[in-house]
């Protein structure tokens, strides 16, 4: 059985270590090979030795599956797995039946808080959708849209203008995007697709001294809508900034769901309101994950300053004593592409993710 404590920079250093000493001739790839800076190496013997650097021992190759299970365990660390041309039937079979899902995260970069309009939000994410036309879900932050009053024309407005956005750029993702309205009054968090909206859910966990209006619990409906979608077989469950602290605070345990997509607001440069961008990491997002034991992808806006480097947008629980000594090197999951979208007002930052199971 492969540990779920090694992480990203535990296999980095496994392939090393093969650089300098070699494979031995019985642990040689046969299938499939992992692929790192354009160099080929056998997965299993890639993670015996990654256990040995994390856990002291090198696993045996019988005490953990090849395949599907190494494969699946290496590419939710954000590595490429590559197989031989033809396979037998049996290996088709179990490709599949492995699924996939990519997640996009736009985190944006705003030089002057309140300076951008809806329109320019529109422009913006059409520029995203236009550079990210291969991914199932693209997440967006909190309050991306600014609207006086929850009513149905104006949520309409948004639903068509993202349709249309998706359809002229012949994508098939589902886009998270936020909704809030004046004072953040009601905040709620949507996802839409070509043919409309596919699920809503509103805040249900406020910060302290809130006044928002809060749904009545973490699965209500919103306007007889689900909260949770599906995308190819992977339950998704809408969050709305702080829920992420709440499903760990208040001991909700998880309802089926395989992925959260957390969508913050954003923060400001630090010592002014909203700075707190190292502890909605680790409190917020793997505190979410270390409950729900799922991974959580999340995004927000970065006013007036730039955007961290290592701040992870994709956060899998490394099984750390507790999130106060959550490390960024702790996270179990990484990016595998990257690339910057620059607006008129705004630009952002698309990490892209991909879950295998």
């Amino acid at each position: 059985m492969i540990s779920r404590n090694i992480t990203r920079d535990a296999v980095i250093k496994a392939t090393q270590s093969i650089d300098e000493n070699g494979v031995p001739k019985n642990r040689l790839s046969t299938k499939y090979n992992l692929v790192y800076e354009s160099k080929l190496y056998p997965p299993k013997y890639v993670l015996s030795l990654a256990n040995e650097i994390v856990n002291g021992v090198e696993l045996k190759h019988y005490e953990f599956g090849g395949g599907d299970e190494s494969n699946s365990f290496l590419a939710t660390l954000g590595f490429e797995i590559r197989g031989e041309q033809s396979h037998s039937a049996q290996e088709q079979s179990q490709s599949q039946h492995t699924k996939r899902i990519r997640i996009s995260t736009a985190v944006l970069h705003c030089k002057e808080f309140g300076a951008t309009s809806n329109t320019d939000r529109t422009q913006l994410l059409k520029l995203i959708i236009e550079a990210d036309t291969d991914t199932d879900i693209i997440l967006l932050p909190a309050g991306y849209y600014q609207i006086k009053k929850v009513s149905h024309r104006d949520i309409a407005s948004i639903e068509k203008d993202i349709s249309n956005i998706l359809q002229e750029a012949k994508s098939s993702a589902i886009v998270c995007v936020g909704v809030d309205t004046s004072y953040q009054a009601d905040q709620l968090a949507y996802a839409i697709g070509t043919q409309g909206i596919v699920a809503a859910g509103r805040k249900f966990y406020p910060t302290k001294g809130e006044s928002t209006a809060t749904a009545t619990d973490y699965m209500a409906k919103e306007n007889g809508v689900e909260r949770v979608f599906n995308v190819n077989g992977f339950a998704c469950y809408l969050a709305v900034c702080y829920d992420c602290f709440g499903i760990r605070h208040l001991d909700i345990k998880n309802p089926g769901v395989d992925i959260m997509l957390d969508l913050a607001h954003g923060f400001e440069k630090r010592g002014y309101g909203s700075s707190g961008d190292v502890d909605f990491a680790r409190k917020g997002f793997a505190g979410a994950s270390m409950q729900w034991q799922c991974p959580i992808f999340g995004t927000g806006v970065f006013f007036e300053r730039k955007i961290p480097e290592r701040w992870p947008t994709g956060v899998m629980w490394s099984g750390a004593e507790s999130v106060k000594s959550f490390k960024y090197t702790d996270n179990q999951i990484h990016w595998t592409e990257k690339h910057e979208v620059i607006g008129d007002k705004e630009s952002a930052i698309v990490y892209k993710f991909s879950v295998s199971r």
